[in-house]
């Protein structure tokens, strides 16, 4: 979804930008109110034409909010791309965790012994773990349809 609003805004940000360096020139430290690169006025002064006129400046939203989106996007997308890489090689967030690193197994045993140990049960490779995880049904994965379990395939408990 934040990725979705800064596709949404981005052009606007960027050609609202340009502008504003054709119009001042390029300078770090803002050309206006010499507060950085987005040139950004100081908290108080929002406020107080917040107060005066009921609301801020579009230009303003639109240079604040830009960049928040996008350092939010960009740490989701860090997460979803450390998830998929835990998909693809069959652990969950905790067996990963959990599981020691290969280098410090390789000090302790002996080769066929660390074989043995890294080897994971549950990796059926990266196409079926995705699908063991996300469905084999693409509009299942985009659709949220309720999912009834084959009754054949229930263990008792």
């Amino acid at each position: 979804v934040v990725a979705y609003g800064c596709s949404l805004i981005g052009h606007d940000f960027f050609r609202m930008m340009w502008k504003r360096v054709q119009l001042h020139g390029f300078n770090l430290r803002g050309s206006v109110h010499g507060t950085g690169l987005l040139d950004l006025p100081l908290p108080w002064v929002l406020w107080r034409e917040y107060r005066l006129n009921g609301k801020i400046d579009e230009d303003v939203v639109l240079r604040a909010a830009f960049p928040f989106m996008l350092a939010i996007a960009t740490a989701m997308l860090c997460i979803l791309v450390g998830h998929v890489k835990l998909i693809i090689a069959g652990y969950t967030t905790v067996e990963k965790l959990s599981c020691p690193d290969e280098d410090s197994i390789r000090e302790n045993t002996t080769e066929d012994a660390v074989t043995f140990i890294l080897k994971n049960t549950f990796d059926r490779g990266p196409k079926k773990n995705f699908q063991k995880i996300m469905g084999t049904s693409l509009v299942r994965l985009v659709i949220p349809l309720p999912f009834y379990p084959d009754p054949l395939l229930r263990q008792p408990y």
